[in-house]
């Protein structure tokens, strides 16, 4: 369903791999046929991305009646993708400066986070006693955008190792934001401590 052998990486700052048509065009309109057709959403966020989260009653309800996103979601949600996916950044990104220096000790297909900020004590409990063995798990949503919806710079939830993206629709050049931004200045505070919702005058792509 997915074709991972299409993504590589590109130049970057970080260690990112992209793709075209990693999903068929067949089961994109499905998807996109299924999401829309989806009544009942969890939250909208930036006022324009309406969110089915993985955990809900909605998730569970949208899950059991539509038949291609219950595949994909199945797909994602195993130890066998992670590892696959965990591989092919190892393969893309040999210098590996990047790489957790402590493996999962599980897999928990259950599992998921909270859509709320992860404070200290939340990540203890997610990862388990220490950091050595964290307990991993997949965090998903299905997502439906309105016209003019944009999302400003800001730092995703620290306790992710990877984080997908999967557009289903052609969005033009002119239209597409910057994905990746860094710090202009790291000073001693800065390096420790990145805000939420850092400032676009600090920042650089």
């Amino acid at each position: 369903m997915l074709k991972i052998n299409k993504l590589k990486k590109i130049k970057s700052n970080f260690p990112v791999i992209v793709g075209e048509q990693i999903i068929s065009k067949k089961v994109c309109n499905s998807l996109i046929k299924e999401i829309s057709n989806s009544k009942n959403f969890d939250d909208m966020i930036m006022g324009g991305r309406s969110r089915i989260n993985k955990g809900s009653k909605n998730f569970n309800k949208y899950i059991s009646s539509s038949k291609i996103s219950k595949k994909l979601f199945a797909t994602f949600n195993t130890e066998s993708f992670y590892k696959k996916i965990d591989n092919k950044f190892k393969t893309e990104f040999k210098a590996n400066t990047w790489e957790s220096l402590f493996k999962p000790k599980k897999f928990n297909q259950k599992k998921y986070t909270l859509k709320r900020k992860v404070n200290s004590k939340e990540l203890k409990r997610l990862l388990g006693k220490n950091y050595k063995n964290p307990n991993l798990n997949l965090d998903i949503d299905f997502s439906v955008s309105k016209g003019g919806y944009r999302l400003r710079p800001h730092r995703d939830d620290i306790n992710r190792i990877y984080n997908f993206l999967i557009y289903l629709t052609d969005i033009p050049k002119k239209m597409v934001g910057l994905l990746l931004y860094t710090k202009k200045k790291l000073t001693k505070t800065s390096e420790k401590v990145l805000e939420d919702f850092p400032k676009i005058m600090n920042l650089i792509n």
